[in-house]
């Protein structure tokens, strides 16, 4: 059972959402 390696993943994929979201976020902020 390799925990650290789904952990890892899951902090990857949840960093990649958060840059997302912040992106997002920003792009409505210059919109108004």
């Amino acid at each position: 059972l390799q925990l650290s390696a789904v952990f890892n993943d899951g902090w990857r994929s949840s960093k990649l959402a958060l840059t997302r979201v912040s992106q997002v976020v920003m792009d409505a902020g210059q919109r108004c």
